[in-house]
């Protein structure tokens, strides 16, 4: 018997606003406001969240979105992924990517799932 295989990818990227340091340390501000978007497509669902602090007089705004894609093999993940970072930079010009993190699994459908 064949078990079907559905692999999933997360990708998460971080990216905030230029800032100076305020030499606050491990100060982790006042949160003003804390937002969460969620959108979903047939085989992608993103997460959005948006935070925003003041610590040592500055304000930081910190945006983090979670893509979630999932599809067979077929699937180029490394141009989904340059895609995704390709939208961040686009939708938030004035900001930078700090970090990008990818994991990857792929998954058993149980027999008799399609």
């Amino acid at each position: 018997k064949e078990v079907p295989i559905v692999q999933t990818e997360t990708k998460t990227i971080t990216y905030e606003s230029p800032q100076i340091d305020g030499g606050a340390g491990g100060d982790s501000g006042v949160l003003l406001t804390a937002q969460t978007i969620t959108s979903e497509s047939a085989s992608t669902t993103t997460t959005t969240h948006i935070t925003k602090t003041v610590k040592g007089g500055i304000s930081e705004t910190r945006i983090e979105k979670r893509i979630v894609i999932t599809g067979d093999a077929a699937l180029d993940h490394d141009q989904a992924l340059a895609q995704a970072i390709r939208e961040a930079r686009e939708q938030h010009p004035d900001m930078s990517v700090t970090r990008v993190v990818v994991h990857k699994e792929t998954e058993l459908a149980e027999e008799g799932e399609e």
